[in-house]
């Protein structure tokens, strides 16, 4: 398999009242052999993360951290702020690999529960076989 060099996360959230945020997510991605690649997303683009809005984040993996998508054991994401919640409905993460391969690793398309500072370390998603 070859190198993952990007992911996407897409997001929509709630229409429920207060369901939206401005805060950080974090979203950390651990492999069989125990390896961890994280990254702290900043603040969301525009209203990416308001009440009913779908939004996208990109993240660049570094070549240092040599990831593959047959080596990932659990995808995690949680909020990074001890003054908030945020109430996804979605959650997608898609990755390209070095040699230009588009792959969905994680589809929650039903999802109903808050992310809040008290969800550490962060909830599970869904891989995708």
């Amino acid at each position: 398999m070859a190198r993952i060099k990007r992911l996407w996360l897409f997001t929509t959230t709630s229409t429920e009242s207060y369901a939206g945020t401005r805060a950080q997510l974090r979203l950390e991605i651990v492999s069989h052999n125990g390896d961890k690649v994280w990254d702290d997303l900043g603040d969301p683009q525009q209203n990416d993360r308001e009440c009913g809005q779908t939004g996208c984040q990109e993240l660049i993996l570094s070549e240092t951290d040599k990831l593959d998508d047959a080596q990932i054991k659990e995808i995690r994401l949680r909020i990074h702020d001890a003054y908030d919640a945020w109430k996804p409905s979605s959650i997608w993460i898609i990755s390209e690999n070095v040699d230009g391969e588009i792959k969905l690793l994680s589809a929650n398309p039903d999802w109903n529960s808050w992310f809040d500072p008290e969800s550490r370390p962060g909830y599970a998603l869904r891989l995708l076989p």
